[in-house]
């Protein structure tokens, strides 16, 4: 995961595709407004949680999702310009061999991103999003927080 502060100096994990994964979810509307799932905190949370969900899933990886990938002729095209590269601005350009046997295994992960629609047209998937309490935890904590507060005032 990637991690980056923000304003409070809190350090949140993104997984970039578990963050695809929440921001279908919302545009479906299974993940209630009322969740403030557009504040940093909240998406990051929610992203944490899927990684959770994934983990009981047995899913370690985004090979073990749906994906999308670039097509072939793209990465056909994305492998010769990267070829071309490699063998003028390098100055110990590997061999052309050594080069797309590199290039394809790096092809296999790194150009393909997790299918949102695919894994989210899953009865699993739909229901953890509309269902799982975990995604709601944070809301509710801060609903009782206000709670409190009104009470002392």
């Amino acid at each position: 995961p990637i991690h980056f502060n923000v304003a409070d100096d809190k350090t949140y994990p993104i997984y970039y595709e578990n963050d695809l994964l929440v921001m279908g979810a919302y545009n479906r509307g299974w993940l209630k407004k009322k969740r403030h799932i557009c504040k940093i905190e909240s998406r990051c949370n929610h992203a944490s949680i899927v990684q959770q969900f994934k983990q009981e899933k047995g899913i370690k990886k985004i090979e073990g999702l749906a994906q999308v990938c670039t097509s072939q002729e793209h990465s056909d095209a994305l492998k010769e310009k990267s070829w071309i590269a490699e063998s003028t601005m390098s100055t110990q350009p590997m061999s052309r061999g050594a080069f797309e046997e590199s290039f394809d295994k790096v092809a296999k992960s790194k150009h393909c991103s997790v299918d949102v629609d695919k894994v989210l047209s899953e009865p699993e998937w739909e229901s953890f999003f509309k269902t799982d309490e975990r995604l709601c935890l944070q809301y509710q904590k801060k609903m009782e927080t206000l709670e409190a507060v009104k009470a002392q005032s």
